[in-house]
């Protein structure tokens, strides 16, 4: 194959092909193309026939399923059981628990109610809604429905949960123990918005997700991200430790916030 000046005709380079040489380049290109289409499926397709990722979403969504459920009961039970109650005040007559003899029943009628003294049942009645936190149970629930469709990945494997989540004490989130040098991952995609050293939790790390979500893993011995990374779920984020005031031993302290309040991480993610 020669090449010529398209004004001159002069000749500018001579290429020479033989049967041989345009098999071997038909053959490389063949097998670049093969192999770029193999790791294209690999890495595609991988996630969505892997049998344990499979196994993270059922189990994820029958976590929910059953939550809303107990919610939905929960809340049924508490009207029905205020509705027949405040029925049977207005009609004169009420059954009250004896609370010195289990068993026995009492009857009230309205004309024997000191009304500038607050009766047995009144009592009962402001125990059992005073014990129930409306405004966390709507929050979790919206939380839920928010965020159900969102798969958290768990940030660390093989781990146990020594501490759970509890409003009342201040204990914002889970405390997960796991051996030596373990990784730490991140829960979903996002930012990082915060990695630096803190005196009651050490080395500290926080992830900015969709859906005004915020993790935060704390306690850490060593942060590999910086503030501004974007991160995919799964990612590495730190190294478990013991750093900080707040801690004895090695674990992960995890967090999860929506729209500024805490919410409970096993909720959401399968620890």
């Amino acid at each position: 194959m020669i090449v010529r000046d398209e004004e001159t005709f002069a000749q500018k380079t001579t290429l020479h092909v033989t049967p041989a040489k345009l098999l071997a380049i038909g053959v490389g290109v063949g097998i670049v193309i093969m192999i770029f289409s193999y790791l294209l499926i690999t890495t595609l397709l991988a996630k969505w026939v892997d049998p344990q990722y499979q196994a993270l979403q059922t189990k994820k969504e029958l976590r929910v399923m059953a939550s809303q459920l107990d919610s939905i009961s929960y809340i049924s039970d508490a009207n029905e059981k205020y509705a027949n109650n405040l029925k049977a005040i207005i009609n004169g007559e009420v059954e009250v628990a004896n609370l010195e003899k289990e068993g026995e029943a009492v009857t009230v009628s309205s004309g024997d109610v000191d009304l500038n003294k607050e009766s047995p049942i009144d009592s009962m009645f402001k125990k059992d809604f005073q014990e129930v936190d409306y405004e966390q149970l709507v929050r979790k629930n919206d939380a839920k429905e928010s965020l159900q469709q969102i798969f958290f990945f768990p940030p660390i494997r093989g781990g146990v949960v020594t501490s759970e989540f509890d409003l009342k004490t201040k204990h914002y989130g889970v405390d997960v123990a796991a051996k030596k040098d373990e990784p730490i991952k991140c829960a979903a995609d996002g930012t990082v918005i915060f990695a630096s050293w803190t005196q009651d939790s050490g080395h500290v790390i926080a992830v900015q997700h969709r859906n005004q979500i915020i993790s935060f893993y704390k306690h850490n011995s060593t942060l590999l991200r910086k503030v501004g990374e974007i991160v995919k779920a799964g990612d590495l984020l730190a190294i478990i430790g013991n750093s900080g005031e707040m801690t004895e031993g090695p674990h992960l302290h995890f967090e999860m916030w929506y729209e500024g309040n805490p919410v409970d991480p096993m909720d959401f993610v399968n620890m």
